[in-house]
């Protein structure tokens, strides 16, 4: 006949229950993934906010509205900053300010534009153009207004001899530089090497 032996623990450990991911209770915040600042020289005023809130809770801002996952169309106050009302599945309020950025736009300085001399029948060569780490250039027809001719290239192929324009451009803002660069393509007959091209061709010819 089998005996049942008791034995004693010298140290004891008792586990408890695991909650699922389900019990586990989200934080009780909202949390702000993005601040997006309006494009002022644009003439855009308003922000922009990216959010992520616990399971069935709302956001009432006190200015903006809601759309998805977003704030849209935020006004700064004067302290710039706004008020956010939270509403938790469990229907308790808390109420947050956010602090806005002060959105100084970067105005980048114009770029450094390469001039090319070329002789008669030779490709166009590429213009080159070089900014600030933070900005792109657009190329144009001239020095103000004008027809922009490239939008964000360093490098600009011209359909033939003349001048070009070149104007560094902030994208996520959309400032640009106060002032535009020059870029030359310019035809040279009299240069030593055009000379000696134009023989060579005259002897191909032959």
């Amino acid at each position: 006949m089998n005996r049942l032996v008791m034995m004693s623990c010298s140290v004891c450990v008792y586990l408890l229950p695991v909650r699922s991911i389900s019990q586990v209770a989200s934080p009780q915040k909202i949390t702000v993934r993005q601040v997006i600042c309006p494009k002022v020289c644009l003439g855009e005023n308003k922000y922009k906010i990216a959010f992520t809130l616990p399971a069935g809770a709302t956001v009432l801002p006190e200015s903006g509205t809601v759309s998805g996952d977003s704030i849209v169309n935020i006004s700064s106050s004067a302290n710039n900053s706004v008020r956010l009302r939270i509403t938790f599945a469990n229907t308790s309020t808390a109420d947050t300010t956010l602090n806005l950025p002060v959105c100084d736009p970067f105005i980048p300085t114009q770029p450094l534009v390469t001039s090319e001399t070329i002789c008669a029948g030779s490709a166009v060569p590429a213009l080159v153009a070089i900014a600030e780490s933070a900005a792109v250039v657009d190329w144009y027809d001239a020095p103000t207004g004008g027809n922009r001719l490239a939008v964000a290239t360093a490098e600009f192929i011209p359909n033939g001899v003349g001048s070009y324009y070149a104007q560094s451009r902030v994208e996520a803002s959309g400032c640009v530089s106060q002032s535009r660069s020059k870029g030359s393509v310019l035809l040279s007959e009299g240069s030593k090497k055009c000379i000696e091209i134009t023989a060579a061709r005259s002897a191909k010819r032959r």
